[in-house]
């Protein structure tokens, strides 16, 4: 057993042995300066091929059995036996890419200031195309929905001064542990780099697939959270700013409303434009 443990990896496992192995080979393949430890939970799996490879695992890495409870409960679970300062988690049926998560971790070991650390991903599959999450902005966050994938670095006090994850949230639960940490002021540092690989396969096994049924009132929930005293002039303002700043699409819109008024209107009558905020 390792000791002196910088960084746990806790991947929550349901049904998805025909990505595991691919996905274990992946971290294996990532040159880690710190120790660091796999932890597999086992979150209640009937397919067979699922147990057996969990079954040669069990020698080699942590593994956790518990009964089906949603992946938001496997992570609780996973984390709290976790033995590094640093968390990671990760999908069952992700990748990682190339170095940039030893790098990644580099930057948080060598400043302490830095609460969690996200990046790019790349997505893979039945759809290709670069994720880029962008600066952090922390109404942006809160507000227009998770630019942050759950495959983030983060402090376990993070963890532990937000309660865990939510286990009565099916979707979005990384939104809302995101937003909770951005309300309580963590530092977030956008790491530009493709951190991951996010696999996006329309077979039915993907867990990009398994979620989504239950969106609106997942969302509704957690924006109640947010205390108002989030929304303050400045934050919004300063959210307005950096949104268009980076987005070419939303200073198109906020030059059209501001001197062509009439075609602005025009163009959301025929929906090309949602509603007449500048911002969503």
């Amino acid at each position: 057993m390792k000791e002196n443990i910088i960084l746990s990896i806790v991947i929550p496992v349901y049904n998805s042995g025909s990505y595991l192995v691919e996905t274990v080979e992946s971290i294996k393949a990532v040159k880690f300066s710190y120790p660091y430890e796999i932890i597999l939970v086992n979150d209640g799996s009937t397919d067979t091929n699922t147990l057996e490879i969990l079954d040669q695992y069990k020698d080699i890495f942590t593994v956790i059995n518990q009964k089906n409870g949603g992946v938001a409960m496997a992570r609780n679970r996973g984390i709290s036996e976790a033995k590094g300062k640093y968390i990671l988690p990760f999908d069952s049926d992700d990748l990682m890419n190339e170095n940039y998560y030893d790098l990644a971790l580099h930057k948080m070991v060598a400043d302490n200031t830095i609460d969690i650390l996200y990046g790019d991903y790349l997505v893979f599959g039945s759809e290709k195309r670069y994720n880029r999450s962008g600066k952090y902005n922390r109404l942006r966050l809160i507000q227009s929905g998770c630019f942050l994938s759950n495959a983030t670095i983060y402090k376990k006090s993070v963890w532990k001064n937000n309660g865990g994850y939510d286990t009565n949230l099916s979707y979005a639960e990384d939104w809302d542990f995101w937003s909770r940490s951005a309300v309580q002021n963590y530092n977030f540092f956008y790491f530009d780099k493709p951190l991951f690989r996010y696999r996006r396969i329309y077979d039915g096994k993907s867990l990009s697939q398994t979620k989504g049924h239950t969106s609106t009132e997942a969302v509704k929930i957690l924006k109640n959270k947010i205390p108002s005293s989030v929304f303050t002039q400045e934050s919004i303002s300063d959210y307005v700013v950096v949104s268009v700043r980076e987005s070419r699409k939303l200073k198109i819109k906020l030059l059209l409303r501001i001197f062509f008024p009439r075609l602005f209107i025009y163009l959301q009558k025929k929906k090309v434009f949602p509603n007449g905020i500048v911002v969503e």
